[in-house]
């Protein structure tokens, strides 16, 4: 992620919807910004994220109120 600016991810859900989603870097809530048009999730890159290694967290929940989590690692 080095030199990006944003990092985007693609979320769905077939039947009931989308609920919520909220990201984590380092364990610390980020801002994801979500267009539902395109099913784009995206988070800026500030001065909080420093250069080094980083865990990004991603919780969607659908209106059933089903859980998905994706974590990966990440140097900035």
């Amino acid at each position: 992620m080095a030199g990006l600016t944003k990092m985007s991810f693609r979320i769905s859900d077939n039947l009931s919807g989308i609920k919520s989603f909220n990201g984590y870097i380092d364990g610390q809530w980020v801002l994801m910004e979500f267009d539902a048009k395109t099913a784009s999730l995206w988070h800026n890159f500030d001065e909080r994220t420093s250069t080094g290694k980083h865990t990004f967290e991603l919780l969607v929940v659908d209106m059933k109120d089903n859980t998905k989590r994706y974590a990966i690692d990440f140097y900035r």
